[in-house]
C-alpha cells in the first residue's frame, strides 16, 4: 500500500483560500440548524439506510455550493451518472445544468472486490482532485472500501487518514457517504467518527402505514446544535424537506392585546391564546366554531380553518346557518366568508404521516398569515397517536402551538371529549370551553364549562351561548356597516 503523502503530492498547490467562508447544505433548514457546520478543511460523514436519501442530501451540497462558483467533484462507487441526473433533476437538483458550466465533475469509479485495487481508488481520486482542484468532494460510498478490508486496522487506517487529509489539503469540504443496513439503528465508523467534523445519521422507518425519515445529529464541530433529531420527507422538486418548526427554549411571554368580545359569559381571550373546545361525541356543537369565526371577523383577523374531519363546504355551511339563526343576513355573511377573511382547508390525517400533516399545515399558516388558526376535529389525530404511539406527535404539538403563541395567533382546537388525551389538551390551553349535556323536564340541554388562565371557572347555559351568539351577530351587522361607510 502506497504511503498516502505521496499520493497527496500531487495536489499540493491546488489549494483555492477561502477566509471565513460557510459553505451550504443546499436544504435551508440544515442552514439554519447546523449554520456554522460546512466550513472549509471538514470532512462529512452522512451514513444511512437504502432509500433515506444520502445521495440527495450530498447532491444538494454539491448543487448549492456550485451555484455560488464552488466547484464540485462527485466521485461514485455506486451510482450511474444518467440515473443519477435524471433522479436529482426529479428533485430540482439539476446536475447537468451546473456540469455545463464547469463546475461539477463526475466521476464513476469501478467497483472492487480486492484490498490491492484500493491504492487503484485512492490514486484515481488523487489524480482527479489535481485535476479538477475542487472545494467540495463528494463520495458515494465508501461503503465497499471498508468492506474489502474487513478488520484489517492498518488499512482501514489508512483509508481513513487519506479521506481526513483531503478537506485541509483543498482547503474545502469532503462528503463521505456509508451504507447501513435497513435493520441497523446504529452506525460503528470506527476510527472514522473521531476524524469526522460531522457525522450525520439518516435513518427510514415506519410511521403508521408511512415511510418516516428522521435524520440523527451525530456530531457536529463547528456548530452549536440542541436539536438531534429531525424528521423530514422527500418531495419532487425539493428534495429533502424538513418540518419547520422552530423549537423554543422559553415559554412565549402572554401577549396583553385583547379581543373585543360580544359578552362576558365566555370569559377573555388574548391574542395568542390556546382555546380548547371539547364536547361529546355524540354532541357537536357546530355554532361555537361559527362563534370563534366571529369573533375573529370582528377583530379584523383572517381565520384559517383546518379540519381533520369535514370538508369545507360542509364547515362553511354549518357556520352561515349558524350566523344566520342568530340573526345575521345570508348576503352579509357570504361576503364576510368569501373576501378571503376565512379560508377553509381539510386534510385527512389517514392519508399523510405526522410530519406530512405539520409540513402542509405549517405552509398553510405561512401562505394565509392568519391572526386565528381554528384545528377541527383533533381527536381523531389523537386517537391515531394511540395506535402509533408517536412521540413526534406530541413534539412537533406542542412546538407548533408555542410558536402560534409566539406570534400573536389565536389558536382553536376543537373536537371530541377524549378522557386520555383531555388533560394534555387542557394544559398546553389558555382557555377551555367544554360542552356536556344535561336533562332538563324530557328535553336534551347543554351547558358549558368555561376556564380561563388565571381565573374561577364557571357554567353557563345553552341560553346564555345563544345570547352571545346573537350579541356577535349583531356587532357583526354594525361592523359591516361601518367598514362599508369607510371604504
Amino acid at each position: 500500500m502506497k504511503n498516502f503523502y505521496v499520493i497527496f503530492k500531487s495536489i499540493y498547490g491546488g489549494v483555492v483560500y477561502m477566509a471565513n467562508k460557510v459553505l451550504s447544505w443546499g436544504v435551508e433548514h440544515l442552514d439554519k440548524i447546523l449554520h456554522n457546520a460546512l466550513t472549509p478543511n471538514s470532512l462529512v460523514v452522512i451514513a444511512g439506510h437504502a432509500g433515506a436519501g444520502k445521495t440527495t442530501l450530498a447532491s444538494s451540497i454539491c448543487y448549492a455550493n456550485a451555484l455560488a462558483g464552488l466547484k464540485c467533484l462527485y466521485v461514485s462507487l455506486q451510482e450511474d451518472k444518467l440515473k443519477l441526473y435524471a433522479n436529482m433533476r426529479n428533485l430540482g437538483i439539476d446536475l447537468e445544468g451546473i456540469e455545463g458550466r464547469g463546475l461539477l465533475h463526475f466521476v464513476k469509479l469501478p467497483l472492487i472486490a480486492e484490498a490491492d485495487s484500493v491504492s487503484d481508488v485512492v490514486e484515481s481520486i488523487s489524480t482527479k482532485i489535481a485535476e479538477v482542484k475542487p472545494q467540495v468532494v463528494v463520495v458515494d460510498s465508501i461503503t465497499p472500501l471498508l468492506k474489502v478490508f474487513g478488520g484489517k486496522v492498518s488499512e482501514r487506517a489508512f483509508l481513513q487518514n487519506f479521506f481526513a487529509e483531503i478537506p485541509h489539503l483543498i482547503n474545502g469540504v469532503v462528503v463521505l457517504l456509508v451504507e447501513v443496513p435497513r435493520h441497523v439503528n446504529e452506525v460503528d465508523l470506527g476510527e472514522l467518527e473521531f476524524v469526522a467534523d460531522v457525522v450525520l445519521f439518516l435513518k427510514v422507518g415506519l410511521e403508521r402505514d408511512f415511510i418516516s425519515r428522521t435524520l440523527e445529529v451525530g456530531k457536529v464541530r463547528n456548530a452549536e446544535v440542541s436539536v438531534a433529531r429531525m424528521p423530514y420527507t422527500i418531495a419532487s422538486g425539493v428534495g429533502l424537506k424538513f418540518l419547520p418548526s422552530t423549537v423554543l427554549e422559553e415559554i412565549p411571554s402572554r401577549i396583553r392585546d385583547k379581543l373585543e368580545l360580544p359578552c362576558l359569559d365566555l370569559g377573555t381571550v388574548f391574542k395568542g391564546n390556546i382555546i380548547y373546545v371539547t364536547y361529546p361525541p355524540d354532541f357537536r356543537p357546530k355554532h361555537m366554531i361559527a362563534f370563534m369565526v366571529g369573533v375573529a371577523l370582528l377583530n379584523k383577523l383572517r381565520v384559517l380553518i383546518i379540519s381533520y374531519k369535514s370538508p369545507p363546504e360542509e364547515l362553511k355551511e354549518f357556520i352561515v346557518n349558524s350566523l344566520i339563526k342568530a340573526g345575521l343576513n345570508e348576503d352579509l355573511i357570504n361576503n364576510l366568508l368569501n373576501n378571503d377573511n376565512v379560508v377553509f382547508k381539510s386534510l385527512n390525517p389517514c392519508g399523510l404521516s405526522y410530519v406530512q400533516l405539520g409540513m402542509v399545515e405549517y405552509e398553510l399558516i405561512d401562505k394565509y398569515k392568519p391572526g386565528m388558526v381554528i384545528f377541527h376535529g383533533v381527536d381523531i389525530l389523537a386517537k391515531l397517536e394511540r395506535i402509533s404511539r408517536e412521540e413526534s406527535y406530541w413534539n412537533g404539538l406542542i412546538n407548533e402551538m408555542l410558536n402560534l403563541k409566539k406570534l400573536g395567533t389565536v389558536v382553536v382546537r376543537a373536537g371530541s371529549y377524549d378522557s386520555e388525551t383531555y388533560n394534555v389538551y387542557a394544559s398546553l390551553s389558555d382557555v377551555i370551553y367544554r360542552f356536556h349535556t344535561t336533562e332538563e323536564n324530557g328535553n336534551i340541554k347543554h351547558k358549558v364549562y368555561v376556564w380561563n388562565r388565571g381565573d374561577t371557572p364557571k357554567l353557563i347555559t345553552e341560553e346564555q351561548i345563544n345570547a352571545c351568539l346573537e350579541k356577535l351577530a349583531s356587532k357583526l351587522h354594525n361592523e359591516i356597516k361601518i367598514r362599508a361607510l369607510t371604504k
